[in-house]
């Protein structure tokens, strides 16, 4: 090998601007683009031109050419000092030639700047463009609207828009849309949530399951609810979903810890859910599965969701009657739904336009209006029945048999009449509870006032002024009023009244009113959240609690030894958080604030956080206060996502872009529309990296269907084999049998010549 270098030569920096040469060490030379020094060797030119080629030196010199231009832009070039000399010098020998530079010079700067501007213009509009597609897609999820349709109207903008450059360079079709979603503005929105939850203290998660109709799989819908630091007040937002074949305990707890695994479970303050066995089977494990030391935090559990609770113990009650009142609100909207010709003939022989609304057995939040609509359609349902019977037109359905039947009973008005009335009671607490702001104060004080309503109507006033509504035996038939002192209703006993109907039978409805309530109340001294000693603590924080100087003081110490026992909180805390809000409450400005609180006005975190900042230094009590105000009430903000996922599903829609679209219309939502969302640049960043993050999904969708396609044909050939190596075995077998069979023959023949020969 030659031992020839070759030298740097100095007519390579007219050629190639970006070489340099390395002072003292004429073999090697510098690129300013890669910042990089490279051997000559003996190769000389053929190693500067190979290094120019090189990927990296190329990727600098695109971005370095990109940057330049893009300063050119706000550039102009001056000319120089020589250059003016010539310039006078040559105006002074030619007026005509003078005024034919100057022309032609005014001409090349004109055209240059325009060009500049150009450039400019189409450098700071392609931005703008990137925010109204941005701002399309989002529109497109909010209104629930199809990607095909939404790319029709993007066609449609230039038209419509004739002098907006932005319409004219909006390209938006169904693809694009799509991956900018799921893999541009949903991944964006998701690592702003974990961002937040993460800088968060402790946070809840709430889930149910649904069947998802276009999957045929469960779904399970996470919800987060943590405390923003930056707004310091409660947030609940939608975090994923999970589809599950089966929804055993150990199927919800696989899901749940892969959905939530970028958290950190220690800091789950509360499980929200609904009451089945298996979610309680859920919460236990879970449980062991986070508590791995004494010391770590325990979940804290207030019971399943009070909404739910309240639910079933007004069903129970509804039930225990036997009236069929739940049979016949269904049969009463069945009979008439999607049946045209019904319809006519049910308003042509009663001359009513009234038909039944819509019943759920499970959804209870307007029922009254449901019985309210069948009150008033009986006396048209009686003239419709007489009229079909007569003429014979009858439909022949379980619907109109049930309904027959039932507008044969007298009582029907009286027995309608008071589930409404019982329905009322329930209703007001259902509607207010239907919300994501922090109302955990206030569940005790409200479900309180509920069950003693409800127990006011037929347990005596004695029984309730000398004893805790919790306490009361309801079996002793001496704390509860007669069947005359029950009150069950102006309108009910109206209705009683008008049925003239027998003594007997008046008292057998009475008694069956009694169980109607008894059975409500018991239902929600067994399994609503009263039962359980923190929904009586947090109410600490009631400001009508607050103004009780003795009551505040024992259910703040009742809340903060929870806090303690569970390891939210230590000693040394609890006692500060305690002279403080103690102290904070005794303040004569503070006591007039808790007096005028309405919570329909104000949040109820907002205004204790706003109370314990302005009071000066209340760190402990604001950290007591943090995990007690996200504490979930009832489970209501996931099941009404049920709602919108009925909304976002279309036909053969991936999992992917359900929870894509879940999770951007939920932030719209939160942010209170469009208006007020900001495209940041962070966000226009995801957007333009979406395509990549969709090519890279594919490949690797790609190289998943190809292992497992791999798998499948291994799998075929190994039980083809299988089979051979089966049927071969088999074959030696059957003639190893032969030849057994022929070898027991000839000795079989050969003992009996033996024995002929003896």
């Amino acid at each position: 090998m030659s031992n020839f270098k070759c030298s740097f030569q100095d007519e390579w920096k007219n050629k190639f601007k970006w070489i340099r040469e390395l002072p003292g060490d004429r073999n090697r030379a510098f690129c300013q683009l890669c910042q990089y020094t490279f051997s000559l060797s003996n190769m000389g030119l053929r190693a500067v031109t190979s290094h120019q080629n090189g990927k990296k030196h190329k990727l600098k010199q695109n971005s370095a050419a990109s940057c330049q231009s893009v300063v050119s832009l706000f550039s102009c070039t001056e000319p120089t000092e020589s250059q003016a000399v010539q310039n006078t010098t040559d105006s002074t020998q030619s007026n005509l030639s003078l005024d034919v530079n100057t022309a032609s010079t005014s001409s090349i700067d004109f055209e240059s700047r325009e060009i500049k501007i150009s450039k400019m213009n189409n450098f700071l509009l392609k931005e703008t463009v990137t925010k109204a597609e941005i701002k399309w897609c989002l529109q497109a999820v909010y209104t629930h609207k199809s990607l095909r349709c939404a790319e029709k109207d993007v066609q449609s903008f230039p038209d419509l828009f004739p002098d907006s450059e932005i319409a004219k360079r909006m390209q938006l079709g169904r693809d694009k849309m799509a991956y900018m979603i799921v893999y541009g503005i949903a991944p964006f929105l998701k690592q702003n949530l974990l961002d937040e939850i993460l800088a968060s203290e402790h946070f809840v998660v709430g889930f149910d399951e649904s069947i998802n109709k276009v999957s045929q799989k469960q779904q399970m819908d996470i919800n987060i609810r943590f405390w923003d630091r930056c707004e310091n007040r409660v947030k609940t937002w939608y975090l994923t979903s999970a589809f599950l074949g089966r929804t055993r305990a150990s199927d919800l707890l696989e899901a749940f810890t892969e959905a939530t695994k970028p958290l950190d479970l220690k800091r789950l303050v509360q499980l929200s859910m609904d009451g089945p066995n298996v979610n309680k089977k859920l919460l236990k494990d879970l449980q062991a599965q986070i508590k791995e030391q004494p010391t770590d935090p325990e979940i804290l559990n207030i019971g399943s969701c009070g909404l739910h609770a309240i639910n079933v113990a007004f069903k129970a009650g509804a039930v225990v009657t036997q009236w069929k009142i739940l049979e016949f609100h269904r049969a009463l909207y069945y009979l008439f739904n999607k049946s045209p010709a019904r319809r006519a003939l049910y308003s042509f022989y009663s001359g009513s336009s009234l038909f039944p609304k819509k019943f759920c057995a499970i959804r209870w939040l307007e029922n009254s209006d449901v019985a309210n609509r069948a009150l008033d359609m009986l006396p048209h349902l009686k003239s419709y029945v007489e009229a079909v019977e007569k003429n014979k037109e009858a439909p022949c359905s379980n619907s109109y048999n049930l309904i027959k039947e039932a507008i044969q009973d007298k009582l029907l008005p009286a027995k309608l009449t008071f589930f409404r009335s019982v329905a009322c009671e329930f209703e007001g607490f259902l509607r207010e509870y239907q919300t994501d702001a922090p109302l955990i104060p206030f569940l005790f004080s409200d479900l309180s006032v509920l069950l003693q309503g409800l127990m006011e109507r037929f347990v005596g006033k004695d029984v309730l002024v000398k004893n805790s509504i919790m306490e009361i035996d309801l079996n002793d038939i001496k704390s509860l009023c007669t069947d005359k002192q029950m009150d069950l209703g102006i309108s009910t006993l109206s209705c009683i009244r008008k049925s003239q109907v027998p003594e007997k039978d008046a008292t057998a409805f009475r008694k069956e009113c009694r169980q109607f309530l008894l059975k409500c109340v018991q239902k929600m001294r067994e399994c609503s959240p009263l039962i359980y000693s923190l929904t009586k603590a947090v109410s600490c924080f009631d400001p009508s609690i607050a103004l009780k100087e003795k009551i505040f003081s024992r259910r703040l110490v009742s809340l903060l030894l929870i806090l303690t026992e569970k390891n939210w909180v230590d000693g040394i805390v609890a006692d500060r958080a305690k002279r403080q809000l103690i102290d904070v409450c005794s303040r004569p400005h503070i006591i007039h604030s808790l007096q005028q609180y309405k919570r329909q006005y104000e949040s109820i975190d907002k205004f204790w956080f706003n109370l314990l900042t302005t009071e000066g230094a209340c760190n402990d009590a604001i950290k007591v206060l943090k995990i007690v105000m996200v504490l979930s009430h009832g489970n209501a903000s996931v099941e009404r996502g049920f709602s919108i996922n009925s909304d976002c599903l279309w036909e053969n829609m991936k999992e992917d872009s359900l929870i894509a679209r879940r999770r951007v219309f939920d932030y719209i939502a939160s942010v209170g529309g469009l208006s007020n969302i900001e495209i940041s640049k962070k966000m226009i960043h995801y957007v333009h990296n979406a395509r990549a993050r969709y090519s890279e999904a594919n490949e690797a969708r790609r190289k998943e269907q190809q292992h497992k396609a791999t798998l499948l044909k291994r799998k075929k050939e190994t039980t083809l084999q299988l089979k051979d190596l089966e049927a071969k075995k088999l074959k030696i077998q059957q003639q190893a049998q032969r030849q057994k069979d022929v070898i027991d023959e000839e000795i079989s023949a050969l003992k009996i010549l033996q024995n002929n020969l003896t």
